[in-house]
């Protein structure tokens, strides 16, 4: 599992995730400030990628924004899961994602855990 996220400053990133108690669930953290791009480019998803030693095909994106999260991954041909508490619609020209989430807690559901 990784983090992959659009942050200006990499320590601070960081800091929110150890204070939190959730850092060492994750097997790599990228962060745009430290890698040069932000989603949706695609090289900030190769990177998560490649930290994780997994294919695109063998991934799921997490992520809250349709714009970003949603089309950033749906670029790269990996299944998208889109958390979208309100049942907003999707903006205009976004393919509607593999999964449509109203709360992270049901994640479990689809990983089957």
């Amino acid at each position: 599992m990784a983090v992959v996220s659009n942050f200006d400053y990499t320590p601070t990133a960081v800091d929110i995730l150890e204070r939190e108690g959730v850092a060492r669930r994750f097997s790599a953290i990228v962060v745009s400030d430290a890698v040069g791009w932000r989603k949706p480019k695609r090289e900030i998803f190769d990177e998560a990628l490649r930290r994780l030693d997994v294919g695109v095909d063998e991934a799921l994106f997490v992520g809250d924004r349709a714009d970003i999260d949603v089309l950033g991954a749906q670029q790269i041909g990996m299944d998208a899961a889109w958390i979208n508490p309100e049942g907003a619609p999707l903006p205009p020209g976004i393919t509607p994602p593999r999964y449509e989430l109203r709360d992270l807690a049901d994640l479990g559901a689809i990983l089957g855990v």
